[in-house]
């Protein structure tokens, strides 16, 4: 890319706007010197303030910025993985895969396969003519969507997808928001997805009129997983038996989310 035919700002960008700059142009060269200049600064003073203001330096930045666009672009079936490494920077496909999976925790092939877990269910199964639809819950987190989706996936037994963060540009423009915060993460029990995110300010609406249901056959078990659910929380209605079950309960979690918790047991009609 050159940089010497982009048109100059005619004032100086702040840090956010910079942050932004570096999103939408992550694909092309960034040269550090054309970044330095569109803030007003030296090149070893835009160095300090950045690394200050952000929490990383720029080289840094950028490398996770492009990791990100990486993701996207494996994401929406972009599969010609060398284009990918080399728009991102490197120079191999081993360099990108290590890189990647330091930053995302699996191999840019297992962070493919791991999103479609969740892709599979949703596409459309012909049977006999007629078309199958599957519903698929996305709850919604007050900036603790890894920790929660890590604890249902240890208490159901699932297997946890990749954690997709919120991308720089959003970052950027959000007050508050990080890159801890997850715009996307599943977990798989069964054959059965649970999707979720972290939301902020006017987007994050916590549970109201909408539950979870999960239905057992061990009345013990039932009741053990109840219990460790409404820890922290709040419990509706206690574990107990019904007319209808052996034993049934109504909580919330401590991450805002309605669960009834149902084992029918020996009352099954």
């Amino acid at each position: 890319m050159r940089t010497d035919g982009r048109k100059q700002p005619e004032r100086a960008y702040n840090i956010d706007e910079i942050k932004t700059f570096i999103y939408e142009h992550a694909d092309e060269e960034l040269d550090r010197t054309q970044l330095a200049t569109m803030m007003g600064y030296s090149v070893p003073h835009f160095h300090r303030i950045f690394t200050a203001e952000v929490g990383q330096n720029i080289t840094t930045y950028i490398r996770r910025v492009r990791l990100e666009h990486a993701a996207n672009k494996l994401i929406t079936g972009k599969t010609d993985l060398t284009q990918i490494a080399l728009t991102a920077g490197y120079q191999s496909q081993a360099s990108f895969s290590k890189a990647f999976k330091q930053h995302y925790g699996y191999t840019p092939g297992e962070f493919r396969k791991l999103k479609f877990i969740a892709d599979s269910q949703v596409v459309e199964h012909t049977i006999s003519g007629e078309t199958n639809m599957i519903f698929i819950p996305n709850l919604t987190f007050n900036g603790n969507c890894r920790e929660a989706l890590t604890f249902y996936a240890e208490l159901f037994g699932g297997q946890l997808g990749p954690f997709l963060p919120w991308d720089a540009g959003t970052i950027a423009s959000i007050p508050d928001a990080t890159e801890e915060h997850i715009m996307s993460g599943t977990i798989t029990v069964n054959a059965f997805t649970i999707m979720g995110s972290d939301q902020f300010g006017e987007m994050y609406t916590p549970a109201g009129n909408i539950s979870l249901m999960i239905s057992l056959e061990d009345v013990a078990d039932a009741q053990a997983k109840f219990t460790a659910l409404a820890e922290g929380g709040q419990i509706w209605m206690p574990f107990g038996e019904t007319f209808w079950a052996e034993g049934y309960g109504f909580c919330q979690d401590r991450f805002g989310i309605l669960w009834q918790i149902n084992c029918t047991g020996n009352k099954r009609s």
